[in-house]
């Protein structure tokens, strides 16, 4: 991936954090779509953000399906494995949750899990 691809992605990324953080899920959700439609690797954390912002909308079944398709392209990625748990739980399914957070935390031990 060229400089420019990588600083472009960036950007996106930083921006839909941006509505994200501000309240604004469906527009994070728009900027992570428009940006992975023009990659073809499918950037994890754009793919991790775009399920965060489905959680925040109340689609976490369209997050589950997409973490679990990233997660077969980036198996070790575990801000993955944690919001998949994320939006287990909000599906109420705390035991297959635990799963993804007992991985994201074998993948990552220093990293700490907010729930």
């Amino acid at each position: 991936m060229a400089k420019d691809d990588i600083s472009a992605l960036k950007a996106s990324f930083e921006r839909a954090l941006a509505f994200l953080n501000a309240g604004d899920a469906k527009m994070a959700e728009k900027i992570c779509r428009t940006s992975l439609k023009g990659i073809s690797s499918g950037d994890p954390n754009l793919q991790v953000l775009l399920c965060v912002s489905l959680v925040r909308q109340g689609r976490s079944g369209a997050a589950v399906k997409r973490l679990k398709h990233t997660l077969r392209m980036f198996p070790d990625f575990p801000q993955a494995h944690e919001e998949l748990g994320n939006a287990l739980l909000a599906q109420n399914n705390p035991d297959k949750a635990i799963e993804s957070f007992r991985k994201a935390i074998e993948l990552n031990p220093l990293r700490t899990l907010v729930l």
